[in-house]
């Protein structure tokens, strides 16, 4: 089991290395251009997606928010940990609303990352869990594929090239079988000092 992060302060929710590989490949799904980074800070900049201001690797600014002395590079790390460990709250509450946490602890690591992930880009996994509950891969993949946003200026972006590397990294692998499940959570289980 990977070693959690200083922002990963929850004891409850599960830090796994597919978890760390994620948050790693996020921080370039969310700005690999680097926008708003100026020297070694990062400073507000405009979302893709028009609306709220964002810093950094997605996060959005709240009212009042004004980080007008920037943040610095291991600052923004720690708030994209603590913005990922949200994402994920969310949509481990959501499934286990929906079905339980039984069911959630017998989705995949692969599956509680694409589900984080949907709830980071979007708010929300409702639209997904279901897809998610039957293992329907082919249902997953269709659904992530028309994910996206549309812009100011009314133009629709489909998000592509990031949903196709989610499908690829998370969906396309044939690890989502109740067995693979269970050996992951008996591994959890005997591994104590994880």
């Amino acid at each position: 089991m990977a070693e959690k992060p200083t922002g990963w302060t929850s004891k409850d929710l599960d830090y796994t290395n597919e978890m760390a590989n994620y948050i790693d490949k996020l921080a370039l799904l969310e700005n690999s251009i680097g926008a708003g980074l100026k020297g070694d800070r990062y400073f507000p900049h405009e979302s893709l997606e028009g609306g709220e201001k964002t810093i950094a690797f997605g996060h959005k600014l709240k009212e009042g928010d004004t980080y007008s002395e920037g943040i610095s590079i291991p600052e923004a790390k720690e708030l994209l940990v603590k913005d990922t460990m949200d994402a994920y709250r969310r949509a481990y509450n959501s499934y286990r609303n929906k079905y339980s946490k039984d069911d959630w602890n017998k989705l995949s690591d692969k599956s509680k990352v694409a589900l984080t992930e949907l709830s980071y880009n979007i708010g929300n996994t409702k639209d997904y869990e279901e897809a998610f509950y039957s293992k329907d891969k082919k249902k997953v993949t269709e659904l992530i594929r028309k994910r996206g946003y549309t812009g100011t200026e009314g133009e629709v972006n489909t998000l592509g090239p990031r949903n196709e590397q989610i499908i690829r990294d998370y969906i396309t692998p044939d690890d989502w079988s109740e067995e693979t499940s269970y050996m992951n959570q008996w591994n959890k289980e005997d591994n104590i000092f994880a």
